[in-house]
């Protein structure tokens, strides 16, 4: 019995901590788009631009702070339509956020 409680007790310690980003705003401006979110710590992810047929337009990968981030993706050819912007975590947390230029 014990070596249960000591095996549950271990994996609970290994559990992954997830790291909260919120606050996703998009905002296009001509041929450029600035996302905005906070991060409550510093981080890699990888944000992704997609068309509403779910085609990546632009993916890269950012190294956050802790607090309010801005990243600013120039040259990128938005037409009028809906697009998708997805962050993605080291931790596996995603976020995605629809927006309409």
């Amino acid at each position: 019995m014990k070596k249960i409680v000591l095996t549950v007790f271990s994996l609970l310690l290994l559990s992954p901590v997830f790291a909260a980003i919120d606050n996703l705003v998009a905002v296009p401006s001509g041929s450029s788009l600035s996302v905005r979110f906070d991060d409550d710590q510093s981080q890699e992810i990888n944000l992704t631009v997609y068309n509403f047929l779910g085609q990546p337009l632009y993916s890269s990968l950012y190294m956050t702070s802790e607090g309010h981030n801005v990243v600013r993706i120039d040259n990128l050819s938005l037409y009028r339509g809906t697009y998708m912007v997805k962050i993605t975590t080291r931790s596996g947390e995603v976020k995605i956020l629809r927006f309409n230029n």
